[in-house]
Parts: C-alpha cells; sequence; structure tokens
C-alpha cells in the first residue's frame, strides 16, 4: 500500500511539473515501460482504417486526372457526386464527399473548375479584346 501512495505521489508532481493530468502520467509511464523511450513519440492514431485502398486511390486520381469521357461518364466535368457514383459503379464502395475531398491534389481543382461555357466566352472575350487592340 506504501508502495502505490509513493507512486500516487510521484505521478502527481511530474503531473504538476507537466501541466497535465495523472491520467495523462500514466498513460505515458506505461508506454514508456512497454516501449521504452520511443513509445513516447506520437504515433498514428488508432481509427478505423481507410474506406478506399490504395488501388482506389490511384484510380480515382487518375480518373480525376484523365477527366470524364462526355459520351461515357455523361458529364463534361467531374463533381464530387459524379466521382462517388462512378467509385459505388466500380467498386461498389460507398463513401461521403467529406471523405472524397481531400484524395489526391487535384480534389481542390474539383471543386474549383470552371464550366467549359465560362472558358469558352472567356475564350472569346480575350480574342475580341486581342482583335480591338489591332
Amino acid at each position: 500500500m506504501i508502495g502505490t501512495q509513493v507512486l500516487v505521489g510521484q505521478y502527481l508532481v511530474g503531473a504538476q511539473i507537466g501541466g497535465v493530468g495523472l491520467q495523462t502520467v500514466r498513460d505515458w509511464v506505461l508506454r514508456f515501460n512497454a516501449h521504452g523511450p520511443d513509445g513516447l513519440l506520437d504515433g498514428k492514431a488508432p481509427g478505423q482504417p481507410s474506406i478506399l485502398s490504395q488501388e482506389h486511390r490511384q484510380h480515382l486520381i487518375q480518373m480525376i486526372e484523365d477527366g470524364p469521357i462526355p459520351a461515357v461518364h455523361g458529364v463534361v466535368r467531374w463533381r464530387l457526386v459524379d466521382l462517388m457514383q462512378w467509385l459505388w459503379e466500380e467498386y461498389q464502395i460507398t463513401i461521403s464527399k467529406q471523405t472524397l475531398i481531400p484524395i489526391g491534389a487535384d480534389a481542390h481543382a474539383l471543386t474549383q473548375s470552371r464550366k467549359p461555357m465560362d472558358m469558352m466566352v472567356q475564350g472569346r472575350s480575350v480574342s475580341l479584346f486581342q482583335a480591338a487592340q489591332q
């Protein structure tokens, strides 16, 4: 019993020095005892495994980079809901928009892409401006 009181006292001192609670100090001690100093390093937090495998991610990124084929996919630009539908048709995977957004560097361009008509109108106005300058 005396040994337990001594340990709790040491945990209290450590908790006060570190500005943390007793449970945190206890967790640190258990991690240190189990894994040594490396046990105190922060690792990947446990959680649900990824819905998409690496193969799924690579295929999805390739689809984004290649862009849709209007005759095949029925769209002229990818939207998140289109990619969600494609994932279901291809792999029977249901995924939310929030999960899909961070995948690949193209996710930002996907949500910010302009419609083809906007680019056509902008191109026409640029050519009209250039013609007016000559």
